[in-house]
């Protein structure tokens, strides 16, 4: 989740939770039958699409993203509700992959490049151009 600790600092650990429990409702809606829906940090989720590739999986990804941004979050400090945006980084299993860590590394750094390039978007891990 974009922002979230600054969120958690503005709004209360209680606030907080009513947030990840939003964004967990979210993806378990939006996951398919096959789909594993995870907590994986903090603020971070995760979603294991078996057999999916990165045009699937970036098109999950944007559609999860959709869904949390358009959904009003209830403030349990009786406030106006919260609006959150995500930031998503995808990847794909890739037949030379050692391990999950693999897999993994390459969605962090998509996410990483998600949240440096604006916030609130989609991004798929690309193999970098060689010169």
């Amino acid at each position: 989740m974009d922002n979230f600790k600054k969120f958690n600092d503005t709004h209360g650990h209680q606030a907080g939770d009513q947030v990840l429990i939003e964004v967990a409702a979210r993806l378990i809606q939006c996951a398919g039958k096959h789909d594993i829906a995870a907590r994986y940090g903090g603020e971070e989720f995760c979603l294991v699409m078996p057999g999916a590739d990165l045009k699937r999986g970036f098109e999950m990804g944007e559609r999860l993203r959709k869904a949390v941004e358009s959904t009003s979050i209830p403030n349990p400090n009786g406030g106006p509700d919260f609006q959150v945006t995500l930031s998503i980084g995808v990847s794909e299993f890739w037949t030379s992959d050692r391990n999950n860590k693999d897999l993994i590394e390459r969605a962090d750094k998509a996410l990483y490049e998600a949240k440096h390039s604006g916030k609130n978007r989609t991004v798929s891990f690309q193999i970098p151009v060689q010169n």
